[in-house]
């Protein structure tokens, strides 16, 4: 199974409160994403006290972006057992 991320694409923070990025599966596009409490207990993704949206926000995907690499790896090991099929990482993933 070829899996690759592309960088180009950052890392979105969604409206279910993670963080989506994209995977690139034996050619075909996988969304993938991982949970605003992995982000929190495992890269310290945490927010200013008294934020604001957008600053939630930036704190989810800097924490996102400066893990990205660990991130990914479980990312691809969760998409080879799930066939490449759809991710989405929670704490215990890590």
């Amino acid at each position: 199974m070829d899996i690759s991320f592309p960088y180009d694409q950052p890392g979105i923070y969604s409206l279910n409160k993670s963080v989506v990025f994209p995977a690139i599966v034996d050619g075909k596009n996988v969304s993938c994403e991982i949970s605003e409490e992995a982000l929190e207990q495992h890269f310290k993704g945490r927010p200013p006290p008294d934020y604001t949206k957008v600053e939630y926000d930036a704190a989810m995907l800097s924490a996102f972006e400066a893990a990205r690499d660990r991130i990914e790896t479980v990312a691809a090991r969760q998409l080879e057992k799930n066939r490449g099929g759809a991710c989405f990482l929670r704490p215990e993933d890590f």
